[in-house]
């Protein structure tokens, strides 16, 4: 009974051909099991994320037609428009407080 069980605990752990150093080996090996599995999880959290903040973020988005470079700019157009306000306003104060 001693010397089966030395034999299957020899087959198991054996530091040189035991299948549990086969098997940790096929685990963290590059290209192995675990790094698969993280892979594939992680591949699938980036393209639910990409969903979740490319109306937000994307090629189409409102942030990404706001910051366009050229007279198509929305954010300058704003910024502009804003300006031109605050300018009229100060030119009526002005005239309006004049002798």
């Amino acid at each position: 009974m001693t010397g089966q069980l030395a034999a299957t605990l020899r087959e198991y752990f054996d530091p040189s051909s035991g299948r549990f150093n086969e098997r940790v080996e096929r685990l963290i090996r590059q290209d192995g099991d675990l790094e698969q599995v993280l892979r594939a999880t992680t591949n699938q959290s980036v393209v639910e994320l990409r969903a979740v903040l490319d109306p937000y973020l994307g090629e189409n988005s409102r942030l990404i037609e706001l910051l366009t470079p050229g007279d198509s700019n929305v954010l300058i157009g704003a910024i502009k428009s804003s300006v031109d306000q605050l300018i009229l306003a100060q030119q009526t104060r002005l005239s309006l407080n004049s002798p």
